[in-house]
């Protein structure tokens, strides 16, 4: 090892970084992470920056025609909603219960 790799070694920030261990922590996992599919090609979506959302099979493999991407939030607010309002409804559970319930 060179001095200057040493010195680097031996700062007090760098140590600091190397006892987090920061790479083995694992990333936020978001209330959807891996639920949301394309309307158009059924594929899943990926994050495509911090805060969107895009069809994987659109910007990965030119595959889809769906080509826009949603805002993580927009699209989570969106889906708990529809979520409330069509599925939560009492004779939807009440129809759930009686076709799965014991």
């Amino acid at each position: 090892m060179t001095a200057r790799q040493g010195e680097i070694e031996d700062d007090r920030r760098v140590r600091a970084i190397k006892q987090s261990r920061f790479w083995e922590q694992r990333r936020k996992v978001h209330l959807l992470t891996g639920l949301p599919q394309c309307g158009c090609c059924g594929g899943g979506y990926a994050a495509v920056d911090r805060d969107y959302l895009a069809s994987s099979a659109a910007r990965k493999l030119g595959a889809c025609t769906q080509r826009r991407a949603f805002r993580r939030g927009d699209l989570m607010a969106l889906i708990l909603v529809l979520l409330r309002d069509r599925v939560m409804q009492p004779a939807a559970v009440a129809s759930f219960i009686s076709a799965y319930g014991s």
